[in-house]
C-alpha cells in the first residue's frame, strides 16, 4: 500500500490514468468471470429442460424440435423484414405440418428463436488499450442487437401470388401500394402494402384479421408479416428467448412448455386461416 501510494503521488498524469484504466478493466473482468459462472449454471439447466421435458412434450403434440438449430439465414434475407444485419443466431427450432382434413395436402413450416446483431462503434479510446492489455477483452466484439424474438416461415404455393407485407413499425422497401382495409383496428394498429391489391385481399379476410390482432394482443408487442413468392414469413419481437425456462421457478408448478405450445397454438391459427383461404382460392 505505501509503495502504491507513492507511486500515485510521483507518478505522472497520464501514469495515474493508465493505472486507474488498468483498475476499471481488472474489476470490470471480474464482474464478467461471475457473471459468465451463472450463465454456465443456466445453460445447463436449459439444456436439461430441453433434451428431458420440452422435447418430448412438442414432440407428443406431433411437432420436430432442434433445439440447438437455427432458422436458416436466407429465410431471414428473402423475408424482407428485417434491415441489414452484422451477425445472426438462433435456436430452438419447431417445425411441423397442418394437413387439410379435405383432400389431405398440407401446409409445411418451421420457426425458431433468433437475435440480430450489428457491430457496435466504439466511441471512446480505450478500446485498443483493453484489447492489448485484456485478451479476454478482446475476443468480446460489441454488437448492438436489432432484433429478439420469433421468427415464422410457412408455404403456400399458388396461394400467394403478390408482394404484401402487414406491418405494425416500419415500411418495405420497393414500389409497393399502402392499402386501407375495412376493419378500423386492424387500420390503427397495422399498415398493409402490396404491389397486387386483388391478391392481397385475397388474403385479407376479415378472419385473418382478427388472427392477426388476437397474436398481437397476445404478444403485446410489434408483429410484421410478409407474403412472398408462396411464402409467409412472420417476425414477433419478444425482446427475449421464448423457450427458456425461468432457472428460478419450478418446472412442475408452473411448466413453460404449456405457455411455449401456447404460443404455437396461436400463430398456427393464423396458418390455418391461410390454409382454408388457399383451398378456397385454387378451387375458383
Amino acid at each position: 500500500m505505501i509503495f502504491y501510494g507513492q507511486y500515485f503521488t510521483n507518478s505522472t498524469y497520464k501514469d495515474k490514468i493508465f493505472i486507474f484504466i488498468l483498475i476499471i478493466l481488472a474489476v470490470k473482468l471480474l464482474f464478467s468471470t461471475s457473471k459468465e459462472l451463472r450463465t454456465n449454471k443456466s445453460k445447463d439447466f436449459n439444456k436439461e429442460f430441453k433434451n428431458y421435458f420440452l422435447k418430448p412434450y412438442l414432440e407428443k403434440k406431433g411437432f420436430i424440435y432442434k433445439p440447438y438449430y437455427s432458422v436458416e439465414k436466407i429465410d431471414l434475407i428473402r423475408s424482407r423484414l428485417f434491415r441489414e444485419f452484422d451477425y445472426e443466431n438462433g435456436d430452438d427450432t419447431i417445425s411441423g405440418e397442418i394437413k387439410s382434413i379435405k383432400n389431405g395436402n398440407g401446409v409445411k413450416f418451421y420457426f425458431g428463436d433468433i437475435v440480430l446483431k450489428n457491430l457496435k462503434k466504439e466511441e471512446n479510446n480505450y478500446s485498443f488499450l483493453a484489447e492489448t492489455l485484456i485478451p479476454a477483452y478482446r475476443s468480446r466484439k460489441r454488437t448492438d442487437i436489432i432484433f429478439q424474438g420469433i421468427f415464422f416461415k410457412a408455404d403456400f404455393n399458388k396461394f400467394i401470388d403478390s408482394s404484401t407485407f402487414i406491418m405494425s413499425f416500419g415500411a418495405p422497401k420497393g414500389n409497393l401500394k399502402k392499402i386501407k382495409v375495412d376493419n378500423a383496428l386492424f387500420n390503427e394498429k397495422f399498415k398493409v402494402f402490396s404491389d397486387d391489391i386483388q391478391n392481397a385481399f385475397y388474403i385479407l379476410t376479415p378472419a385473418f384479421m382478427e388472427r392477426v390482432l388476437e397474436l398481437y394482443n397476445y404478444f403485446k408487442t410489434d408483429i410484421n408479416i410478409s407474403f412472398l413468392k408462396g411464402t409467409v414469413y412472420i417476425a414477433i419481437e419478444t425482446g427475449i428467448n421464448s423457450f427458456e425456462p425461468d432457472i428460478t421457478k419450478s418446472l412442475i408448478t408452473q411448466n413453460p412448455a404449456k405457455n411455449i405450445i401456447k404460443d404455437i397454438e396461436k400463430i398456427l391459427k393464423i396458418i390455418e386461416i391461410l390454409r382454408i383461404n388457399s383451398e378456397n382460392y385454387n378451387s375458383k
